[in-house]
């Protein structure tokens, strides 16, 4: 994970809110064929399908909502850090 990509977890972050491609691109702005490589890549960077088919639907794996809850943690000191540069 040396070089992991960081733009990826705001993919991430869509991705596992939104359990949909269409609807996660649309969420952050991108191309839906982009939205589809960012989780092609985030599934080989954990290792994990992270959004899966079920009969009720795309359901998040176990592993990605572990992972969800990091980058939220993530995501709350990157907005704590922007903070302190405006102080």
């Amino acid at each position: 994970m040396r070089n992991f990509d960081l733009n990826l977890l705001r993919a991430l972050r869509a991705l596992l809110e939104k359990q949909d491609v269409q609807a996660a691109a649309m969420h952050i702005g991108v191309p839906v064929t982009a939205m589809d490589a960012m989780l092609t890549r985030l599934r080989e960077a954990f290792s994990d399908p992270l959004l899966v088919q079920s009969s009720h639907g795309t359901v998040v794996t176990e592993r990605a909502k572990l992972i969800a809850e990091a980058v939220e943690r993530i995501f709350e000191e990157l907005d704590r850090l922007t903070m302190l540069q405006r102080t």
